[in-house]
């Protein structure tokens, strides 16, 4: 079931990407601690053919704050994939939160088809890497609630990356 809801989250996310006309792809061999390579077609502000990098996670226990969702499972050796600056490509993580079982992530009429529940997005850039753990010791990260990933949203993650900026 874990390995499905992971790939729920994929695929949540890559039809978001598909709506704002992203490109989407897959890194493989899967060894840097992104999920997806999301790009821009062309031009966009001073950079041509843009890219961003997400690592997705999907949640099916969700917990947090009226503000944030407080994420606790991330292992530390991907949270130090997301961490501090130096990437020549922005890194995000977004957490996909989702029903707890697979009935409840679809929901399909002949008018739509609806995804359960929604994505939000977090830059690590400003926060540094954990020294002296254990690499699969789980670290608790701050998700903010009005960084809910639509279509609009994932576009303005390319806006830095345009303007030719470091993204935090």
């Amino acid at each position: 079931m874990q390995l499905q809801q992971g790939e729920y989250g994929e695929m949540f996310v890559q039809t978001l990407a598909t709506a704002a006309g992203l490109l989407c792809s897959r890194p493989w061999p899967d060894r840097d601690g992104t999920d997806l390579i999301l790009g821009w077609s062309g031009d966009f502000g001073l950079t041509r053919s843009p890219r961003i990098e997400v690592q997705v996670k999907s949640w099916s226990n969700p917990r947090g704050t009226e503000r944030d969702w407080r994420y606790g499972e991330l292992r530390v050796k991907h949270f130090n994939k997301l961490a501090g600056g130096g990437f020549h490509i922005p890194r995000f993580l977004v957490l996909v939160i989702v029903p707890a079982t697979s009935a409840g992530w679809v929901d399909v009429t002949f008018e739509r088809m609806a995804l359960a529940h929604a994505a939000y997005w977090v830059s690590l850039s400003r926060l540094s890497p954990v020294v002296g753990r254990d690499p699969d010791a789980r670290v608790t990260v701050s998700v903010p609630r009005a960084n809910l990933l639509d279509p609009e949203s994932l576009q303005s993650l390319f806006a830095p990356v345009g303007r030719r900026e470091v993204v935090s």
